[in-house]
C-alpha cells in the first residue's frame, strides 16, 4: 500500500488505493506530486512578492483587498489554526518559518479609531501612489542601452540614475546619447553622468585665473560667517576608526559649521584666489592661535580670518572674463546639444544675440559654504552642472507645484523663521519622501555632470572633511569620503555651471517642458519678478523654423533629435496659449481705451520693418517692456 501524499497547497483526496489498479494508481500519484510541485512554484512566487513588499514598505502588513497578495496573506493567516493543532493543511513548518523569517503577524492587531484609519489610508495611499512612480523609473531604466562603451546603475534609496562613459572617445555612442536625452525628461529622478569631459582644461586652475583676470571684482560672493565645532565631538565619534587620533587642543576651527546666513560681497577674482591659499595654509597649522587676518582690497577696513570666515563665489561669466576657458570647454564636451542655444535647447532658433546670457558660469567655494534651495531663473529653464574640483553635497527635489514647493520648505526648514537656514536632516527628508516629493540625496564628485530639470528645487553644499550633525541628511555620504581618504579639509570646490532650455524629444514631453517653463514664466511676472527664460520668444522662432523645414522636406535634424512634425505637435498648445493671450491683452487695452481717458492705444512701427523708428532690436536682447515690465515678443 502507497504512502499518500499531502499537498501543500490545495489538498485533495487520493483514490482508495484498494481498488484502484496499480497502473492507474501511479498515474493518479504522479498527477498529485505533479499538482504539488505546481502550487509549491505558485506559494513561493507569492513569498517573493512579499519580499518585494517588505522592501519597499518595510513591513509585510498588505491589506487584503488591495491586491492579490494581501488576499494570500489572509489565506495564510487562517491556516494557522489547522498548523497549531497538528492538523494536516497547506500550512507546513517549512513555510511557517518563511514567514516568521519576514516579520509576518499571523494575528492582526485590532481595528484602529477612525482618525487612525484615515491616517493610514492617506500614507497608504501616499506609499502605493510613490511605489507607482519608483516601478515607473525601474521600468524606465531597464530600458538602458547596453553598448558597452556607458555602465547604467539606478540607486532606489537616492533615485540616482548614474551613467559611466567607458573609454576614450571624442563621440558619445547614439544609442547613449539618445537615452540621456530621454533620462533628462524624468522629473522624478536625478541623472548624473561621469565622463563627460574627456581632459581637465589647465585654463580652470586658480593661479591661471589670478593672473588672467587681475583687477576683475566680482560682485556676488556669498560671505559665510562659520561657529567652531569642538573636535571631542568629532573624535569620540571616529575613535573605532582613526588610529591616531589628533590632540584636543588644537584646530577646533578645522571642524566649523556654518553657523549665519550669506552675505553678498563685492571683491577682487585675484584676492579671493590669494584668500584660498591662506586658507590652506590655515587649515594645514597644527595651532590657529596665532592666525593672522587677511584684508581685501575692496574692503580694507575689514579683516576676515581663513577659518572662521568662508567664500562662494557665484556666476563669473566665462564668456566675459574667462574667454578662452569658455571655448575649451565648449569644444572638449561631449554633450554639445545640452549648452545653451545647443541642437537640444529651445534658444537655438533665436538670435545669438537676442539670446540672455547662461553661462557656463564658474562658482568656486571653501569647503562648509552652500547655496540654499531655490529654482533656476524662477523655474524657467533647466540647468547643468559640472563639477571640476572638490564633492558637492545635493539635495533635489521632483518637479512640483508652487504651493507643494512651499509646503517642502516648511519640511525642510521648520525653523526658518527663527534660526538659520540649517541643511536637512534625515527626519525632513523622510517627511518629503512620504509626501511623494521625490527627494534625491547624493554626493556629486569631480569630473561628474548633473542636469537638473527646470522647475525642481535643489541644494548644494561645499563638503569638508569635517564631522557633521548626527542627524544630517547627509551624515552617512560625507563619512564615506571621509573613511575612504577622498576628501581633505582644504579641498576647494569648482562647479561649472549654465541654464538651457530642454525641448524634449517626445510630442508628450515637448509639451510638458513647454507648459512648465510657460507656467513658471507668468507666475513669477505676476510676482513681479524677471524670469531668466525668453519662452514666448523660442515657442514663436521655434514654430517659425520646424513650419519652413517640414513645407520645405528638409530632415537636417538627424536621429538623434525629434522629427519637424513632433517638435510642432509638441509646441502648438503653447504656441496657441500665447497668442490667445496676445489677443486677450489687446482687447483690453483697446477696452480700457474706450472708457478711460488716461489710455490710449497707438500704433507703434514694426521693428522688423522700420528699425530706425522702433523702440526696441528685434534681433537683439531687449526682453522687457521698459513700461510694463513684460516679456517683448
Amino acid at each position: 500500500m502507497s504512502t499518500p501524499i499531502t499537498p501543500t497547497s490545495c489538498p485533495q483526496s487520493l483514490p482508495n488505493t484498494d481498488t484502484a489498479n496499480p497502473d492507474e494508481q501511479n498515474k493518479s500519484i504522479s498527477k498529485q506530486q505533479a499538482r504539488q510541485t505546481h502550487y509549491d512554484v505558485l506559494w513561493h512566487g507569492r513569498l517573493d512578492e512579499l519580499k518585494e513588499y517588505k522592501e519597499m514598505h518595510g513591513h509585510v502588513n498588505v491589506p487584503r483587498n488591495s491586491s492579490k497578495l494581501g488576499e494570500w496573506c489572509y489565506c495564510q493567516r487562517k491556516q494557522i489554526r489547522a498548523y497549531n493543532n497538528n492538523e494536516s493543511g497547506p500550512l507546513t513548518k517549512e513555510r511557517k518559518e518563511n514567514l516568521d523569517a519576514l516579520g509576518f503577524e499571523w494575528i492582526r492587531k485590532r481595528k484602529r479609531s477612525d482618525a487612525d484609519a484615515a491616517e493610514m489610508s492617506t500614507k497608504t495611499s501616499r506609499s502605493s501612489e510613490d511605489q507607482g512612480r519608483l516601478l515607473k523609473s525601474l521600468a524606465f531604466v531597464r530600458t538602458a542601452p547596453n553598448t558597452g562603451h556607458c555602465e547604467w546603475t539606478f540607486d532606489r534609496e537616492t533615485r540616482v540614475l548614474l551613467a559611466k562613459c567607458i573609454g576614450k572617445r571624442d563621440l558619445l555612442c547614439e544609442e547613449d546619447e539618445s537615452f540621456m536625452m530621454r533620462a533628462m525628461e524624468r522629473t522624478d529622478i536625478a541623472l548624473v553622468i561621469e565622463g563627460l569631459l574627456r581632459n581637465k582644461s589647465p585654463l580652470l586652475d586658480l593661479q591661471y585665473i589670478a593672473k588672467r583676470v587681475k583687477g576683475n571684482i566680482h560682485h556676488r560672493c556669498l560671505h559665510f560667517t562659520v561657529a567652531p565645532k569642538k573636535q571631542e565631538s568629532f573624535v569620540a565619534e571616529y575613535a573605532s576608526k582613526v588610529a591616531e587620533p589628533a590632540e584636543k587642543s588644537s584646530h577646533q576651527q578645522r571642524f566649523a559649521v556654518p553657523s549665519e546666513k550669506a552675505v553678498n560681497r563685492s571683491i577682487e577674482i585675484s584676492d579671493y584666489i590669494d584668500y584660498i591659499g591662506k586658507y590652506k595654509n590655515a587649515m594645514s597649522q597644527e595651532n590657529l592661535v596665532e592666525e593672522k587676518a587677511f584684508q581685501f582690497s575692496t574692503m580694507p577696513r575689514k579683516e576676515f580670518y581663513p577659518s572662521v570666515d568662508q567664500f562662494f563665489l557665484v556666476d563669473i561669466d566665462l564668456q566675459k572674463i574667462l574667454p578662452e576657458a569658455c571655448s575649451d570647454f565648449r569644444d572638449h564636451f561631449l554633450l554639445k546639444k545640452c549648452l545653451p542655444g545647443g541642437d537640444a535647447c529651445m534658444m537655438k532658433s533665436v538670435s545669438s544675440h537676442g539670446q540672455p546670457s547662461m553661462g557656463p558660469n564658474l562658482h568656486i567655494g571653501t569647503p562648509g559654504s552652500s547655496i540654499h534651495f531655490h529654482r533656476d531663473g524662477e523655474g524657467t529653464v533647466d540647468s547643468g552642472h559640472f563639477c571640476v574640483d572638490g564633492f558637492i553635497e545635493v539635495v533635489m527635489l521632483g518637479r512640483m507645484t508652487e504651493e507643494k514647493n512651499q509646503q517642502a520648505l516648511q519640511h525642510l526648514y521648520p525653523h526658518h523663521k527663527s534660526k538659520k537656514l540649517l541643511w536637512p536632516d534625515y527626519e525632513s527628508i523622510r517627511k518629503c519622501k512620504d509626501m511623494n516629493y521625490d527627494p534625491c540625496v547624493f554626493v556629486l564628485k569631480p569630473g561628474q555632470f548633473l542636469h537638473v530639470n527646470k522647475g525642481r528645487m535643489y541644494a548644494f553644499r561645499s563638503a569638508s572633511s569635517a564631522s557633521l550633525d548626527a542627524n544630517d541628511c547627509h551624515k552617512d555620504l560625507r563619512n564615506e569620503l571621509i573613511e575612504n581618504k577622498m576628501i581633505t579639509n582644504d579641498s576647494i570646490c569648482k562647479i561649472l555651471a549654465w541654464d538651457w532650455m530642454n525641448l524634449g524629444t517626445t510630442e508628450e514631453g515637448i509639451q510638458r517642458e513647454i507648459s512648465e517653463t510657460l507656467t513658471n514664466a507668468r507666475l513669477a511676472q505676476k510676482n513681479e519678478v524677471q524670469p531668466l527664460a525668453i519662452p514666448e520668444r523660442c515657442i514663436i522662432a521655434m514654430a517659425y523654423h520646424h513650419l519652413a523645414c517640414y513645407e520645405a522636406t528638409m530632415c537636417w535634424y538627424g536621429g538623434l533629435l525629434p522629427s519637424h512634425l513632433i517638435v510642432l505637435k509638441g509646441i502648438y498648445p503653447g504656441l496657441k496659449d500665447i497668442i490667445e493671450c496676445q489677443i486677450n491683452d489687446i482687447n483690453e487695452k483697446i477696452k480700457s481705451s474706450k472708457t478711460d481717458t488716461y489710455v490710449e492705444v497707438l500704433p507703434l512701427s514694426d521693428a522688423k520693418k522700420d528699425p530706425d523708428r522702433a523702440t526696441i532690436d528685434p534681433f537683439g536682447n531687449d526682453f522687457n517692456c521698459k513700461l510694463c515690465k513684460k516679456r517683448a515678443q
